[in-house]
């Protein structure tokens, strides 16, 4: 997710003024969540055709400079930093979850059946399995993306558990104990991160899941607009400053005056594996689609570069245990 400064300016005054149309007086939590719901409502409300619906979800959302998937990964995000104290947002979870994936497998599903079909390597029958799956992904889409539009669509009723979960008046009281929770949320991840076992022989349930989850480091704070500041005046290790770069942030939709300053250079480090290993993973997965391998096969080769990568994320640099120092200051 990179935007550019002049984007973030641009999304910085429609997340206020724009057609986003965040209330000032609201609490924070709804504050960053109504700004992508807002979006998808003025995007999808009231649309009943379907396939013309599918195509939008690969471009811009109606009012803001952000894309469709970008804004899901954006409310996603939030749910699932703030699910643990609100089960009530499961459903929410599951409904936005679901369209990310639409798109993400169907935009797949194109392009593996595409290059199969074009690189002389696939047999006929890889090439049909392909095109079944193709198929398959895109009538599945047409049925489930429907209930983001027409009278009373998803983005709606998601807007509505959030305003009855969260409340719709704020106080200092309030704000404080979500920047906490919020923070405190964002630790347990890198706690996580730091602690979980990937089987990087599966590309699949492996590798990419570890992509995955490397990628939060940048959606979390991202997601969490105004509480997480990336600071590039230093870095903790000098080996690292290669990576002490600015970091795209959120429009400030709910700013605070306690920001959490963590070092650029350890989210930087984090970005450039989930990048790398983002780049082993598309690779693999074309060429084994050409092939007509399994989606979880991963060939010596792909398991060497994702096995290095993930040695960078917990081996000596210990970047993690850095990162985890730096939140729990901002929380003691």
């Amino acid at each position: 997710m990179k935007f550019s400064t002049a984007a973030v300016a641009v999304l910085s005054a429609l997340s206020i003024f724009g057609s986003a149309n965040v209330r000032a007086d609201v609490p924070s939590s709804v504050k960053r969540i109504d700004y992508a719901l807002n979006a998808l409502i003025a995007t999808y409300g009231g649309r009943t055709d379907y396939a013309k619906m599918i195509e939008l979800g690969f471009g811009p959302a109606k009012g803001v400079d952000e894309d469709i998937r970008s804004l899901l990964f954006r409310i996603e995000s939030l749910i699932n930093l703030y699910g643990h104290d609100f089960p009530s947002l499961k459903q929410a979870q599951i409904d936005v979850k679901g369209l990310e994936d639409h798109i993400g497998h169907y935009n797949d599903a194109v392009n593996f059946y595409q290059v199969a079909a074009q690189s002389g390597k696939a047999s006929p029958a890889a090439i049909q399995n392909l095109k079944i799956t193709l198929d398959h992904e895109k009538a599945q889409f047409l049925i489930d993306i429907q209930g983001w539009g027409g009278s009373s669509p998803i983005p709606r009723k998601i807007q509505s558990l959030v305003h009855n979960t969260f409340g719709m008046v704020a106080n200092p009281v309030i704000e404080k104990k979500d920047r906490n929770l919020l923070l405190s949320r964002m630790l347990n991840y890198v706690n996580s991160l730091d602690t979980t076992v990937y089987d990087l022989t599966k590309l699949e349930s492996g590798i990419h899941q570890l992509r995955r989850d490397a990628r939060n480091m940048d959606y979390y704070p991202f997601a969490m607009s105004g509480v997480v500041a990336w600071d590039t005046t230093s870095c903790p290790v000098q080996a690292w400053a290669a990576y002490n770069k600015p970091k795209a942030i959120s429009p400030a939709v709910a700013p605070i005056a306690d920001k959490c300053k963590l070092s650029a250079c350890l989210g930087g480090w984090v970005s450039d594996i989930q990048n790398q290993l983002a780049g082993i993973k598309q690779s693999a997965a074309v060429g084994g689609a050409a092939e007509g391998k399994d989606k979880e096969y991963a060939a010596p080769e792909t398991i060497a570069a994702a096995t290095a990568q993930y040695q960078r994320l917990k081996g000596g640099q210990k970047v993690l245990v850095q990162l985890r120092t730096e939140l729990q200051k901002c929380l003691n």
